[in-house]
């Protein structure tokens, strides 16, 4: 009888110690930051903009939050946001998302539409903080996360997506010619 007590109790542990392991793993380091590259390809709207507004909201259950930004400048996208407000969701329960916004905070973010507004490519790695115009947080190929000025990082991203237009006009495809006279 002591065995088989032993034998639950241990496995009782043992069951505790794993349902416990994952929270006791910091959770920041399970998602793939994107490149800059990959965020210029795959994003709908690239745009420089102060947060004018957070409040909690659901949709879906997929966010807890709509934060309200103020577009300051569009690298690329729709131009004629200018000016204007937009919506983003945010607080993803994707796990390891921290996507969120502050109050005032200024930002480089590159988004994506989610049906009826839009949400942060890449989570918390598509949002770049702005300070005296120095993008935080900006990821160098050889240097890793730096902050960089913010002119620079707006011609890197209008080059890459040059490069991009400049690649699929030459993977068109030549005419078909026939080879009868």
């Amino acid at each position: 009888m002591k065995k088989i007590t032993f034998v639950i109790f241990s496995l009782f542990l043992l069951g505790q110690s794993l349902i416990a392991l994952p929270l006791a793993v910091p959770q920041n380091k399970c998602m793939r930051a994107m490149s800059p590259e990959e965020l210029t390809k795959e994003s709908q709207l690239i745009v420089r903009v102060k947060v004018n507004k957070v409040d909690k909201a659901t949709y879906l259950g997929l966010y807890e939050q709509i934060a309200i930004l103020k577009v300051t400048e569009v690298v690329d996208g729709d131009t004629s946001l200018r000016g204007k407000e937009i919506r983003v969701w945010a607080q993803s329960r994707v796990p390891c998302a921290e996507d969120s916004y502050t109050l005032n905070d200024e930002l480089l973010v590159f988004l994506v539409r989610e049906v009826t507004f839009y949400r942060t490519l890449n989570y918390q790695f598509g949002q770049f903080h702005m300070q005296n115009e120095q993008v935080l947080g900006w990821r160098d190929k050889d240097k890793g996360e730096i902050a960089k000025n913010y002119p620079e990082v707006a011609t890197e991203i209008r080059t890459i997506l040059f490069s991009r237009s400049a690649d699929a006009g030459s993977a068109q495809t030549a005419p078909l010619v026939s080879a009868r006279p």
